[in-house]
C-alpha cells in the first residue's frame, strides 16, 4: 500500500508541473526551463589481489670447528621466492655438532594456508672405512666403494641426527657479541613454542612427517590451526617462524663414518578466502566417500600410485581383506585422519577404519593414522590373514617390508572369532618401526601384539597395550 501512495503522489506532481509549463508558454512569456538531472556510474575496476609467498632464513653451525663442519659447503641467510632456492651445505659433521636452520615465511598481501612439506630424504654409504665396517653390523664392505656406487639408501647418518622444531619469534639483543656473524643465525635470540617433537625425534622421522606435508599454524595463541596472516610488505613478518635446530649426539659411533645424506624443505601457501578446507599439496591422491576424492577405496589408490606416493585417506571405513588389500608399491606413505596423533590420545577424531587384514608387501611403506581391524582375519577369503596387520605375505603379494614404519594407529585384534587374533604379523621384513600405536582387543578373546622370529629387527617404540593377554618376552614395549 505504501508503494502504490507513492506512485500516486508522483503522477500528482508531474501533471502539476506540465499544467503550469503549458500555462507559460501560452502567455508568451519565452521557453520554460524543465527539470533535468544526470546520474553516472564511471571509473569502474576490478583489481586481482596478490598472494606472493617469501621466505626468509638464516642457517648456521655450531661446532668447535665451524669452517671445517662447513668444509667448501655454505651456511648462509637469504630469501627463497620465485626461482631463488637456498641449499645448506655441510661436508665434514662429527659427533657433537649441531646447527640452526630458522624460516620465516611472509604471505602478501592476502591471509593463506600455508603448508612446509618435503620430496623427501636419501641417505648415502659412501663406502665403508674400517673403524664402520666394526661398528656397523650390517656393514658390508662390498657394497658402496667408489663414486659409481655411494650407497643410496644404506647410510645411517639421518636416524643419527636429532632435531627439534619449533614456531618461534626472533627477539632483537640491545648488543650482541655472541659466536655468529648475524644474531639472527643464533637460537639464542628465537623465543616461542616447540611443536610437538617426540623423544629421540630425528631427521629421518621430521622429513617423514614433511612428505605428507604439515599445514602450519599462523596463529598458536587461538585454538584450531589458523591461516598464516597477509604481510603488507615483504619486511614485515606476521606470522610466526619455524626454528629447526639439529645435534648429532656426542655418542653417535663410528657408524656414520664418511655417510652423506640428501633433503629438502618446501613452503606451499593457498589463499584462504573460499577455501575453508585446503588439501596438502604435498599430497598424491585422496581417499574417501563421494566425488570430492580422487579414489572411493584403499585398493584402487594403490593400484594407481607410484613409488614414494603420499595417498590421504579420509575417515570411514575400508574393507582390505582380500587380494586388493596388499599395499604393495615401494615407499608408500598411507595417512589417516589422525596421522601425527598417538593411538592412546584424546586428541583423536573421526578413524578411518581399515577392515582388514591390511598386508604390506614392499619395503619402506609408512602407515600412519588409522584404526585397523582383523575383522576378515582367517575368514576364508582369497587373502585370509591372522592378524590386524601382517608384513610381507611372500609369493605374489610381496617378498620384503624391510623399512616399514606403523605409528600412530590403534591396532585391534578379536573382531573376528577366528583362530589366532593377532594384532600383526611379521615373514620375511627386517627393520621394522613400531611406535605410538594403542594395541587394543575386540569382543573376542585377542592374543594382541606380534608374532615373529629372529633375526627380523623390530623396534617398538612408546606404545600402549589395553589387552588381557601376554605378549612374547621378545615384543617387549618401550613406554
Amino acid at each position: 500500500m505504501a508503494d502504490k501512495n507513492y506512485d500516486l503522489s508522483r503522477r500528482k506532481a508531474l501533471l502539476g508541473l506540465g499544467t503550469i509549463g503549458a500555462a507559460g508558454a501560452g502567455a508568451g512569456l519565452g521557453t520554460s526551463a524543465l527539470f533535468s538531472d544526470t546520474e553516472s556510474f564511471t571509473n569502474n575496476q576490478i583489481v586481482a589481489g596478490e598472494l606472493d609467498l617469501i621466505v626468509d632464513y638464516w642457517t648456521s653451525v655450531d661446532s668447535a670447528d665451524a669452517s671445517a663442519a662447513i668444509d667448501e659447503g655454505q651456511a648462509n641467510n637469504g630469501t627463497i621466492q620465485g626461482d631463488v632456492s637456498a641449499q645448506y651445505v655441510l661436508g665434514d659433521v662429527k659427533p657433537g655438532d649441531g646447527g640452526f636452520l630458522v624460516f620465516c615465511p611472509k604471505i602478501i598481501d592476502n591471509p593463506a594456508w600455508l603448508w612446509a612439506g618435503s620430496s623427501g630424504l636419501t641417505d648415502f654409504e659412501n663406502g665403508y672405512t674400517e673403524p664402520e665396517l666394526d661398528a656397523d653390523p650390517d656393514a658390508d664392505d662390498s657394497t658402496a666403494v667408489d663414486d659409481d656406487d655411494p650407497g643410496e639408501g644404506e647410510g645411517e647418518l639421518s636416524e643419527s641426527i636429532q632435531v627439534s622444531v619449533s614456531y618461534c619469534e626472533y627477539e632483537e639483543p640491545d648488543e650482541y657479541d655472541g659466536p655468529y656473524d648475524d644474531p639472527r643465525e643464533d637460537p639464542e635470540n628465537y623465543s616461542g613454542r616447540e611443536l610437538n617433537n617426540p623423544d629421540d625425534y630425528t631427521l629421518a622421522d621430521l622429513i617423514l612427517d614433511l612428505k605428507t606435508g604439515f599445514l602450519l599454524d599462523g596463529d598458536d595463541e587461538t585454538d584450531g590451526t589458523q591461516a598464516y596472516p597477509a604481510s603488507e610488505d615483504s619486511d614485515t613478518q606476521a606470522g610466526p617462524c619455524i626454528c629447526i635446530e639439529w645435534e648429532v649426539p656426542i655418542d653417535v659411533g663410528n657408524e656414520i663414518q664418511s655417510d652423506s645424506l640428501d633433503f629438502d624443505i618446501q613452503f606451499a601457501a593457498e589463499q584462504e578466502r573460499n577455501n575453508p578446507d585446503p588439501e596438502s599439496p604435498f599430497v598424491d591422491a585422496t581417499v574417501g566417500s563421494g566425488d570430492a576424492f580422487d579414489f572411493n577405496s584403499i585398493e584402487s589408490a594403490v593400484d594407481s600410485a607410484e613409488s614414494g606416493d603420499v595417498i590421504s585417506v579420509a575417515s570411514g571405513t575400508y574393507n582390505t581383506g582380500n587380494t586388493d588389500g596388499v599395499l604393495d608399491v615401494e615407499g608408500l606413505i598411507l595417512e589417516g585422519p589422525n596421522a601425527g596423533i598417538p593411538g592412546d590420545s584424546a586428541d583423536r577424531g573421526p578413524e578411518a577404519t581399515i577392515e582388514g587384514p591390511l598386508f604390506i608387501g614392499a619395503d619402506n611403506i609408512c602407515v600412519d593414522g588409522f584404526e585397523i581391524r582383523d575383522t576378515n582375519a582367517n575368514a576364508g577369503g582369497p587373502l585370509p590373514g591372522p592378524g590386524a596387520v601382517q608384513l610381507s605375505v611372500g609369493g605374489a603379494y610381496g617378498d620384503s617390508a624391510d623399512g616399514t614404519t606403523l605409528r600412530n594407529n590403534v591396532i585391534v585384534a578379536g573382531t573376528n572369532d577366528n583362530s589366532t587374533n593377532l594384532g600383526f604379523v611379521v615373514e620375511g621384513a627386517v627393520d621394522v618401526t613400531i611406535t605410538q600405536n594403542r594395541f587394543i582387543e575386540g569382543g573376542f578373546s585377542a592374543t594382541t601384539g606380534a608374532a615373529f622370529a629372529s633375526p627380523y629387527e623390530i623396534e617398538f617404540t612408546n606404545n600402549t597395550q589395553d589387552t588381557t593377554n601376554t605378549i612374547p618376552g621378545d615384543t617387549t614395549f618401550t613406554p
